[in-house]
C-alpha cells in the first residue's frame, strides 16, 4: 500500500500525537515529581529500509521501552532514552542498586517497564477517546542496545506487510534533571489511514 500525506493530513496526525504525548508527559511528571516538557511533534514518511536514517546517533547505546497495541494495526509506541538518562530515571524511581548498577537487576528493568506502561496507557487512553477506537497495550519490553539495532528489530517485521512506514516523534526533557529522550509512535499505512479516517469524521 502506498501512502501520500498532504499538509492537512500531516497536521491531523501531529495533533493526535500531541494530545496523546501531552497526556503521557503529564503522567511521567506525576510519576517522578518533576515537570516534563514536550517538544513539537515531528513526522516522517519513508521506505522502511530508510527508517534508521531518521534517528539521531544510531550507533550510540540507548534504552528503549517498547509497547505494541491490539487490535492489529494500532501504533507501536517507543520510549527511547540515552542510557545515562535511563539510569538516572531508575534512580528517581528508587530501583537503583549500587552493587549492580544499570539494568542488571530485575527491579531496575521492571521499574522502567512500569514507567513505560504508565506512559503508554496515558497515550492510548487519550487516543482511544479521541478516535473512538479501543486499543489495548502489550506488556512493555525493555531493551538496551545500539539505537540502530533497536529500530531495525522493530520495523523489520513491518516490512513483510508494507514498503512504507510513518513515524511521529516528540522530544521530552525533565526540568532540573539530566533526563531527556523521545517518544516515538510508529504506524503502518493501514493504521495511518484508519486514524485519518476517524480524525476526518471527528472534525467534519
Amino acid at each position: 500500500m502506498s501512502l501520500t500525506l498532504g499538509d492537512f493530513e500531516r497536521d491531523q496526525i501531529k495533533e493526535v500525537i500531541n494530545i496523546g504525548g501531552g497526556n503521557a508527559s503529564t503522567s511521567l511528571s506525576r510519576l517522578i515529581g518533576k515537570p516534563v516538557f514536550l517538544g513539537v511533534p515531528q513526522l516522517f514518511l519513508d521506505r522502511i529500509e530508510k527508517t534508521v536514517s531518521h534517528f539521531s546517533s544510531p550507533q550510540e547505546t540507548s534504552t528503549a521501552v517498547l509497547l505494541n497495541t491490539r487490535p492489529a494495526g494500532g501504533p507501536l509506541m517507543l520510549f527511547l532514552l540515552p542510557h545515562d538518562s535511563a539510569d538516572y530515571l531508575v534512580q528517581i524511581l528508587g530501583a537503583w542498586d549500587k552493587k549492580k548498577p544499570g539494568l542488571s537487576t530485575d527491579l531496575a528493568r521492571s521499574s522502567l517497564a512500569e514507567a513505560g506502561n504508565i506512559l503508554g496507557g496515558a497515550f492510548l487512553d487519550s487516543l482511544s477517546s479521541f478516535l473512538e477506537l479501543d486499543f489495548v497495550q502489550s506488556v512493555p519490553e525493555v531493551v538496551r542496545d545500539m539505537t540502530g539495532s533497536i529500530i531495525d528489530s522493530i520495523v523489520s517485521p513491518l516490512g513483510m506487510h508494507s514498503e512504507e512506514i510513518l513515524v511521529c516523534s516528540a522530544d521530552f526533557r525533565v526540568e532540573n534533571s539530566p533526563i531527556q529522550g523521545q517518544f516515538y509512535f510508529i504506524f503502518s499505512p493501514e493504521s495511518t489511514l484508519r486514524i485519518l479516517e476517524k480524525t476526518h469524521s471527528k472534525i467534519s
